[in-house]
């Protein structure tokens, strides 16, 4: 008796093990791409900085291969909202736009 539970709990061990796979999708370069000029996101660019380090942006842009996408708002002010927080947005262009490879910025 004790030998048919242990082969019993073995074999259904054995079965829930090997019908498990992995439900994810992989994450190789094709699948996960997100420099990817076809793949859109909606965001808008905007400045922040630490309340005790503030900081003026004379110029800034996103760019995706030498690409312009958009522009950081740089208004002669000085910036010291917090990190995260909302600052000054340019709400021009297209609504979703590519995620940037390259940031120029001068502050």
């Amino acid at each position: 008796m004790n030998k048919l539970k242990i082969i019993i709990i073995v074999s259904f061990i054995g079965i829930i093990t090997l019908s498990c796979k992995n439900k994810r999708t992989s994450t190789n370069a094709h699948t996960m791409n997100l420099f990817n000029k076809e793949q859109t996101f909606e965001w808008l660019p905007t400045e922040c900085a630490p309340e005790a380090y503030p900081i003026e942006i004379v110029s800034g842009t996103f760019s995706l291969d030498n690409e312009f996408i958009a522009s950081i708002p740089s208004g002669g002010r000085t910036v010291k909202n917090g990190w995260g927080k909302l600052g000054s947005t340019y709400v021009v262009g297209k609504d979703f736009k590519a995620v940037p490879d390259h940031l120029n910025i001068t502050w």
